[in-house]
């Protein structure tokens, strides 16, 4: 069963689709651009994306010496879902203090979730530029919104969030 899922694994990460630009190497190389306009990049995701932006946002900032903001902040988070319905969770945020110099990466194994689509939507009303991880459907509508794209094709959790941490992790190599 272990070698099973390995080969599964392997087999969807390596024809992962990118879009909007040639490879990951063209996404780094719009990351490094942030230090010099002194821009930020913004982290979004839900549940384990959200665990996975956490923790690749220290990776960015040691790598590459940009700011970056992941919005996983539990009381930011619950105040203004409360407040302001879970499905403008980050897109307030985003709305509040993205500029257009800035970048949103955006999270999300289904690429389905109301509230990163909102958030996409908002960072693109701003002219910012939009990164995306997803995986399930080719057509979910966060990847159809982003600028580059980064597609896992599998409607497996475990195997599109481990994809997302892989990836990004050879983003930040």
């Amino acid at each position: 069963m272990i070698n099973y899922n390995l080969e599964k694994f392997n087999r969807v990460v390596s024809h992962t689709v990118i879009t909007g630009c040639q490879d990951l190497l063209s996404i780094v190389d719009e990351i490094c651009k942030l230090k010099y306009r002194n821009g930020t990049l913004f982290l979004i995701g839900n549940g384990g994306s959200n665990a996975i932006i956490s923790h690749v946002a220290v990776d960015i900032i040691n790598a590459y010496g940009v700011k970056v903001n992941p919005l996983t902040d539990s009381s930011l988070i619950t105040c203004i879902a409360n407040d302001f319905e879970y499905k403008n969770v980050f897109s307030r945020v985003l709305q509040k203090t993205m500029t257009k110099e800035d970048i949103l990466l955006a999270v999300s194994s289904s690429g389905q979730s109301k509230n990163i689509v909102n958030a996409v939507l908002a960072t693109k009303t701003l002219g910012a530029k939009v990164i995306t991880f997803t995986g399930f459907s080719k057509e979910n509508p966060v990847r159809e919104l982003g600028d580059y794209n980064v597609w896992l094709d599998s409607d497996n959790y475990m195997i599109v969030e481990t994809g997302h941490s892989f990836l990004l992790h050879l983003l930040v190599q």
